[in-house]
């Protein structure tokens, strides 16, 4: 009995328990406390690590490609962090199949304060994928998640072969999340979706790029960021579709709009600092039928950059006792062309 507990001690990685905050994954099964070139046993995916793991423990992840869903769920795992050992060197690739109703690569569903941070998630390359992949999900009553400094994007970014990659991170079912520093990639419908009444987020310093090079499609597709019946404080990102996009399809599509707000109430939206370029429309507050939706009442535009836009770099459908006759305050903001006159300046 004693031999066989010391031979299980040595190819057993440790798990998390009360004296032992902190557990290591690599793709070998072995990493540690000095580093993934440690030799202790260790776990080889992320979720058996998660499994293991309680509240407040953190789960480092080695350099490495790890094919498979990561899900956090309940609050067992309050305040869990899973980090890349080395900043985006930790590769989480979505699997051939998900769930139907959890298409993506990592659900947080009724945990508080779960922290994903540094880690590169890729996207499936499959074209003509039916299951509108979400690469973050956070949702089922999740408060305080922290997405900080991940790259986001499709397996074969800038190319035509988007496959199933619908939405970089999507915060809904009345949770909220905190997203710092990430890099999303060529999604096809959204970078960014804060929806449903009781949902919120703070959205800032990320970058947003939308560059199908290689595809020919007339119209245009997607919104980098949108605000659907929600809270959001918008700060500080940067938003590029491609330089010559085009409607007509003789060239990439074009980006739909790049900050999309519908339907929120007064005091829940502000949008702060943004630099924003090339899409059809820059700022949009409401939608293009005031009938199809609630209008957006009480938000806050300040000191956003939304010029070279192909159709109107400020847009607000609402009506009201703000800023030209709308229902919100737009306050020295950059734009050549809007609706109605007086959103946003020229500049110099």
């Amino acid at each position: 009995m004693a031999a066989a507990t010391v031979a299980l001690s040595l190819s057993a990685p440790i798990m998390a328990g009360a004296g032992s905050a902190t557990v290591w994954v690599d793709d070998d099964g072995r990493a540690g406390a000095s580093g993934c070139a440690s030799d202790t046993p260790a776990f080889s995916t992320v979720q058996s690590a998660v499994d293991a793991t309680g509240p407040d423990h953190t789960v480092f992840v080695c350099p490495g490609v790890y094919t498979e869903q990561i899900v956090v769920s309940g609050h067992g795992h309050d305040g869990l962090t899973i980090e890349s050992a080395k900043r985006r060197q930790a590769v989480v690739r979505a699997p051939a199949a998900l769930p139907e109703g959890r298409e993506s690569i990592a659900l947080i569903e009724g945990a508080d304060r779960v922290r994903l941070h540094e880690l590169k998630l890729l996207a499936s390359a499959q074209t003509g994928c039916d299951q509108q992949l979400v690469a973050i999900l956070v949702t089922s009553g999740s408060q305080g998640a922290d997405i900080g400094a991940n790259l986001i994007r499709p397996e074969m970014s800038n190319t035509a072969v988007a496959g199933c990659f619908w939405f970089g991170v999507m915060v809904t079912g009345n949770s909220s999340a905190r997203l710092v520093g990430n890099t999303i990639t060529d999604f096809l419908l959204g970078g960014v979706f804060v929806g449903g009444a009781g949902s919120g987020a703070t959205v800032s310093r990320n970058v947003l790029r939308y560059r199908h090079v290689g595809e020919r499609l007339q119209g245009c597709r997607g919104d980098a960021i949108s605000v659907i019946f929600s809270a959001a404080r918008v700060r500080r990102n940067i938003v590029s579709g491609l330089p010559g996009a085009s409607l007509d399809g003789t060239r990439p599509p074009m980006l739909c709009t790049r900050i999309l707000v519908v339907g929120t109430e007064p005091g829940q939206m502000v949008a702060r600092d943004n630099l924003v370029r090339y899409a059809f429309d820059g700022i949009r507050l409401g939608p293009d039928d005031p009938a199809d939706f609630e209008l957006v009442d009480g938000a806050l535009v300040i000191e956003n950059d939304a010029r070279h836009g192909l159709g109107l770099d400020c847009v607000d459908t609402s009506t009201g006792d703000g800023t030209a006759g709308t229902a919100n305050t737009w306050t020295d903001n950059l734009g050549l062309t809007d609706a109605p006159d007086g959103l946003c300046t020229p500049g110099s």
